[in-house]
């Protein structure tokens, strides 16, 4: 089995402890399983394993226990599995980073693992990906004051800091030798694995700061529209796709922009898709 926070699906770490004991027990069985764990059906394990159900917090402590998980990972699978059976986003952000604030480490390991906690860090503040871009555009030579008037809203040289090291320990920018920072790659897309909890606190900052822009932004510096669509689920479906294909060519045009000067900044550019009216049920 792999380091215990290298899971992001509880299902997945019970069907890996399945497979590691049956390989080292032939007559390792899921009736033999749910014995170990105190849970008295085997389907209900089996269901819960493959998807068709979702484990009860009653049974988290017998599963611990079988798998012989230590105190530690006892509390991450907890958390895990709070994470995985949340039904919003903000609940399951609350779990998230419960788990990526957790070090775990693992009998015989000598170093630990902490589930993707960079990566969460970057889509989780908004200032990141602003940081990353302006280094794209004007270069970066470690004046963290400079960079941060150039940020609006407005953030501190000590958030710069920060921003630049993480960027740096996430390899989407390196420091040269003449001690300048330049970007590593052009593009940066969200892991599917952390894409709904990580960015739910992107967007909600990014929704704000644009009531901000309508009120702070000349008008020859955003584009505000909107329409009200009657349409079918299949259609909503199809919108989507479309909003995908345009911002994909939108990232085509900015990549071939070679025209940079003094009066080339960092846009925002949020897509808005949802139901103001309330679906009847069949």
């Amino acid at each position: 089995m792999k380091n215990i926070t290298e899971y992001s699906d509880y299902r997945l770490l019970l069907q890996d402890f399945y497979k590691e004991s049956k390989r080292k027990n032939s007559r390792f069985s899921y009736q033999m399983f749910s014995r170990i764990s105190g849970i008295s059906s085997k389907g209900l394990l089996y269901n819960v394993v493959t998807g068709k159900r979702r484990l009860s917090s009653s049974h988290i402590e017998g599963l611990a226990e079988a798998m012989k998980l230590n105190r530690s990972q006892a509390v991450y699978f907890e958390n895990l599995v709070g994470y995985n059976n949340a039904r919003t986003l903000k609940e399951k952000k609350r779990y998230f980073e419960r788990m990526a604030a957790m070090a775990v480490k693992e009998e015989g390991s000598s170093h630990v693992k902490v589930i993707r906690e960079d990566q969460y860090r970057f889509y989780s503040e908004w200032y990141h990906s602003v940081v990353r871009s302006l280094i794209g555009l004007h270069g970066f030579s470690g004046d963290h004051e400079k960079l941060a008037q150039m940020i609006y809203p407005p953030v501190t040289p000590g958030q710069v800091k920060k921003s630049v090291a993480l960027l740096v320990k996430l390899g989407l920018v390196e420091k040269t030798d003449r001690g300048t920072y330049r970007l590593t790659d052009a593009t940066i897309t969200t892991p599917p694995d952390i894409a709904g909890v990580a960015v739910y606190n992107y967007h909600t900052q990014m929704a704000a700061f644009a009531c901000r822009a309508l009120e702070e932004i000349p008008k020859e510096m955003r584009d505000f529209s909107a329409v009200t669509l009657g349409i079918s689920k299949k259609t909503i479906q199809r919108l989507r796709k479309e909003v995908e294909t345009f911002r994909n060519r939108l990232l085509d045009i900015a990549e071939s922009d070679s025209d940079a000067d003094e009066d080339q900044g960092v846009m925002q550019l949020n897509f808005q898709l949802f139901s103001v009216s309330r679906f009847q049920k069949k």
